[in-house]
């Protein structure tokens, strides 16, 4: 359901960005209506609220200009017990020919723990990393 409805969402960027830890590919970050305001306050969001679902689509270049589509990248603020170590977010990633890669307390939940330890070291700012300041589109309230 989130791959089918994220591009309606909230774009938090006005163009791609370059991640080298999301595989070196550009994204696109999408919030849904339910944590669009709070994200969009970025360092300054806190907590965000349960029901909360970040969704990072990505793409990368070839050397003759074609683009290749990357993963659906998703986090997923869960009620509060979920995953301690995740910060109740579920990690989810989607290859991009549709396939679950894995999920956190899910299928496949061993090849999500990077995300988890990635966003460890931003657990003061509920495990979020936010995109470039050069890139940022605040939310509306």
């Amino acid at each position: 359901a989130i791959a089918g409805s994220y591009q309606g969402w909230r774009r938090m960027n006005t163009a791609p960005y370059l991640s080298a830890t999301h595989g070196n590919h550009y994204l696109n970050n999408y919030v849904n209506e339910i944590g669009a305001a709070a994200y969009g306050r970025f360092e300054k969001a806190g907590r965000l609220p349960v029901g909360t679902i970040v969704a990072k689509d990505s793409f990368s270049m070839t050397t003759s200009g074609g683009i290749l589509l990357g993963g659906l990248f998703v986090m997923e603020k869960m009620p509060n017990g979920f995953n301690h170590a995740s910060g109740d977010w579920r990690y989810t990633l989607f290859q991009a020919d549709g396939t679950l890669f894995g999920e956190t307390n899910g299928t496949g939940s061993k090849r999500v723990e990077y995300c988890i330890a990635c966003h460890l070291a931003v657990e003061h700012r509920d495990h979020l990393w936010f995109l470039p300041k050069p890139y940022r589109v605040p939310a509306r309230n």
